[in-house]
């Protein structure tokens, strides 16, 4: 396949895994992805940086046999319209509370991976009164590998960044990503490949990425406003993880007022894809028992 061959929103929603489950929706003036199934309490998923809805695939049909659930890709990611504007952690969160206020949701529980995570954090300051539980899984917010970060941003800001990830943009590239986020690299599969391929190759996804990756040392998130959520927060950390360190995962847990916190041995970054049975576990018992 050509380089220069995108893929296209709706027909890769069309076959999506998710079904008749997804569909599309406006969100504050933008074309937006959603994932919708179950009947119950309401949770809603929010994904990581370069990641979209496809992530939470096992949790989304595990937790919607009991619950209310929603999946939702962020303005420039996943499925979602690139608009040629900017993206940040305010935008997402307004974002967040538009998908609730479109579905009538009063509260909900919320569940962030990674910058998923940082969005669910901001949220639950902004607005607190929305917020029923909060699970953060490998959250960022604390920038404990602010180094790489740095990188990432000063890398951005090159004229020659788009261009090189434009071409570089592979299935053999992501398969690489993954299995630096990934402590066990063998449950790696072509379905897993093609799911974060695929959205990365649809027109406008590059440039949404950069964008992204130039505001993160500009993040409106205050960090040291962690210590005033009392929203009850279980957070979830794979002990392997080498994007953000568990050290983030303790600092978090120190800092917040009513939080508790799961280390899972022999996992990396996503937990929710490299331990989804456990991690379901781990969430029905954190409602059932703290909300």
């Amino acid at each position: 396949m050509s380089r220069e061959i995108y893929y296209n929103e709706k027909k890769l929603a069309d076959e999506s895994i998710f079904g008749g489950n997804g569909r599309f929706i406006n969100l504050n003036g933008s074309k937006t992805y959603i994932v919708e199934k179950g009947k119950g309490e309401n949770i809603i998923f929010l994904n990581g940086i370069a990641a979209s809805i496809f992530t939470w695939r096992y949790l989304i049909d595990d937790l919607s046999k009991d619950f209310h659930v929603f999946g939702m890709d962020f303005t420039g990611a996943g499925l979602s319209e690139k608009k040629d504007s900017k993206y940040s952690i305010d935008i997402f969160t307004d974002q967040t509370i538009a998908l609730m206020n479109y579905y009538n949701i009063d509260k909900t529980i919320i569940v962030g991976n990674s910058l998923g995570g940082e969005v669910a954090l901001n949220t639950s300051l902004k607005y607190p009164h929305k917020i029923k539980g909060m699970i953060l899984i490998d959250s960022a917010g604390y920038q404990g590998n602010k180094e790489v970060t740095k990188f990432l941003v000063k890398l951005s800001r090159l004229k020659i960044t788009l261009k090189m990830l434009e071409f570089c943009m592979s299935r053999k590239l992501v398969k690489r990503i993954i299995r630096w986020a990934f402590y066990n690299d063998k449950i790696i599969g072509e379905d897993t490949i093609e799911g974060y391929y695929k959205p990365m190759k649809t027109k406008g996804s590059i440039e949404a990425f950069i964008e992204l990756v130039k505001n993160l040392s500009f993040t409106e998130f205050d960090y040291e406003k962690v210590k005033s959520i009392k929203v009850p927060t279980l957070i979830i950390w794979g002990e392997n993880d080498k994007w953000i360190p568990l050290s983030d995962g303790y600092r978090l847990n120190r800092d917040m007022i009513d939080s508790q916190l799961i280390i899972i041995e022999h996992c990396g970054h996503g937990p929710q894809e490299e331990k989804p049975e456990y991690v379901s576990l781990l969430i029905k018992n954190f409602i059932d028992n703290k909300l």
